[in-house]
């Protein structure tokens, strides 16, 4: 009866969405690189995001499948009346943590850090978003229920002379709450923008994260609903050439507010930053917390930090970025401290071939950390099918050692 009635749905439904199967290999660490034997970490993930449209409605559904079974499973349904734009999504996941386990092997503490489920699938949040526009003003109110325990994944558990005791997290382990972040934005008549956040026992920062899946806004833990935090943003007003950012942030009683000026001069861009003092009850006055110097004559941006207790100079960063060729650009940046020298140096290369084949390689050398460097690989075989590869190395001497590879492929329909 069920099959019946949805092939003529499907008959003039669109669907469309990607299959993704994903694979990733980390070998554990080894006290010395000419190690031959080691233990490898394999992960195999398949994710499919299927949506399916008919009479204006969009009704989408977001699965990621593991070694342990369903990890997540996120159903929404959206659609527009008139300017009303509507959208529910309600998500499901099942509840890991993260053991390390000392390697009797190598010696390492450490050595090996499994993602282990404590628990079935579980219901964990429920979301429905309501926006529109009236008169040029987007109002935009996102209500919110979830369960405020659930984490992802769970603290560390305790090591035992036994080994790790693994917590359990089932449906007498959840507390539910309820929250609300409105959010009101507008143009004025200059092409600044406006925008104004209040939230209702949420905090918009914050995020709710399960298995292969996050949220933006995240409920607190009350049993009432109290006033959170409220922010306010002005971007992009100009005065005259200055182009002026303020950003205001009330919670917990307490005010702070920061900002910036932007310049441009005939040669480039010059900007502040500027932001209220954190040892005093007062917002005002802003003190400036940074600077930076964008050259457009040579492609380098200098950014440079202010203590506001001493106004003097604690970092400088420098940046350029290249075009080697119409399809490769090479970036670089370098951070440095007065008195301690260079901090970090950064290299990343991106090389964009029109037949869609992508390569994308980042290096980082720091003093008090090894070089690590991590490659991608990405190449569209067909217009339907991806195939992307990625590969993480320490640079430790004598010779290099693999930290993490991984290859997937994505089927678009």
């Amino acid at each position: 009866m069920l099959g019946a009635l949805l092939i003529p749905v499907l008959g003039w439904a669109d669907v469309t969405g990607t299959l993704t199967v994903e694979t990733l290999w980390s070998p554990t660490q080894s006290p010395s690189y000419q190690a031959e034997e080691r233990i490898y970490i394999l992960d195999l993930r398949v994710h499919a995001s299927i949506g399916v449209l008919a009479s204006g409605l969009l009704f989408e559904v977001d699965a990621q499948l593991g070694v342990p079974g369903v990890e997540h499973t996120v159903l929404s349904a959206s659609g527009t009346l008139g300017a009303l734009y509507l959208k529910a999504q309600v998500a499901f996941a099942q509840p890991y943590t993260a053991i390390s386990l000392t390697s009797s092997l190598t010696g390492l503490l450490n050595a090996f850090v499994f993602t282990v489920p404590i628990g079935p699938p579980l219901f964990v949040t429920q979301r429905v978003e309501a926006s529109f526009t009236l008169f040029g003003v987007l109002l935009r109110n996102v209500a919110i229920f979830e369960d405020v325990n659930f984490q992802h994944p769970f603290p560390l558990p305790p090591l035992g002379g036994g080994g790790a005791v693994l917590p359990a997290y089932t449906v007498q382990s959840q507390s539910f709450r309820f929250g609300d972040i409105l959010t009101i934005q507008g143009q004025l008549y200059n092409g600044a923008s406006v925008a104004l956040s209040v939230a209702i026992n949420a905090d918009p920062s914050q995020a709710t994260t399960i298995k292969g899946h996050s949220f933006a806004g995240a409920v607190l833990d009350s049993e009432v609903l109290t006033f959170v935090r409220e922010t306010i943003a002005l971007q992009g007003w100009r005065i005259g050439p200055v182009t002026v950012s303020l950003f205001a942030l009330f919670e917990d009683g307490q005010i702070a507010a920061s900002g910036s000026l932007t310049y441009p001069f005939s040669s480039g861009l010059f900007s502040v930053t500027f932001a209220s003092p954190t040892d005093q009850k007062t917002v005002i006055p802003l003190v400036p917390t940074s600077v930076s110097l964008t050259l457009t004559r040579l492609p380098l941006t200098l950014i440079a930090s202010l203590d506001p207790l001493g106004g003097k100079i604690t970092s400088i960063t420098g940046s350029s970025s290249v075009a080697l060729s119409p399809i490769a650009s090479l970036a670089l940046q370098v951070i440095g401290a007065p008195g301690s020298g260079v901090q970090s140096f950064t290299a990343a290369l991106l090389v964009d071939h029109p037949s869609g084949f992508t390569v994308s390689s980042r290096a980082s050398f720091s003093p008090s950390a090894p070089p690590v460097g991590a490659t991608t690989v990405t190449a569209d075989l067909t217009p339907f099918l991806q195939v992307r590869g990625t590969v993480t190395i320490a640079l430790p001497n004598p010779q290099p050692q693999v930290l993490q590879a991984g290859l997937s492929a994505t089927y678009r329909f």
